[in-house]
């Protein structure tokens, strides 16, 4: 979580306008933003609960699907910050593409866990639906947003 972490703390500001609180907050109905905000704190918090290993053959290959994923992430965003009114980001991919991607890292993640510290009963499946739930709201949230501007 620590590179989506520094990432964002360095480029909220070069988002495009679509993406600034003062337009991605406005609006969103409490029954999308609180859900969403609630399970991005528990995934945060699972993340940070969550044992990490590579012992075993899935959990280094979980790694690479993390890298290719912060990769990919980070490549969508830069996209957007590049050309905030091309073709990719007035595309609904394109422009979803920063909330749609955190699956392939997040899962990465999910996948690299066997077990957690301090020995809380919690296992992978308890992150992983987690996200799941977590990038529901998010991408509906992004998708509302896409759809008030493109129309």
């Amino acid at each position: 979580m620590i590179p989506v972490l520094i990432w964002n703390l360095i480029y909220t500001g070069a988002l495009p306008k679509a993406f600034q609180p003062a337009t991605f907050q406005n609006d969103i109905p409490g029954y999308i933003s609180i859900p969403e905000n609630v399970l991005r704190l528990l995934v945060f918090m699972l993340a940070l609960l969550m044992r990490i290993r590579f012992a075993k053959p899935l959990q280094r290959s979980a790694a690479l699907l993390y890298f290719l994923g912060i990769l990919l992430y980070f490549a969508s965003w830069k996209l957007l910050m590049d050309s905030p009114q091309g073709l990719w980001a007035r595309s609904l991919i394109g422009f979803m593409a920063p909330s749609f991607t955190p699956v392939i890292w997040l899962f990465g993640i999910g996948l690299m866990t066997d077990s957690s510290y301090f020995n809380l009963p919690l296992k992978k499946w308890h992150f992983l639906v987690t996200v799941i739930l977590f990038l529901f709201f998010h991408n509906y949230h992004v998708w509302m947003i896409y759809s008030r501007i493109m129309n």
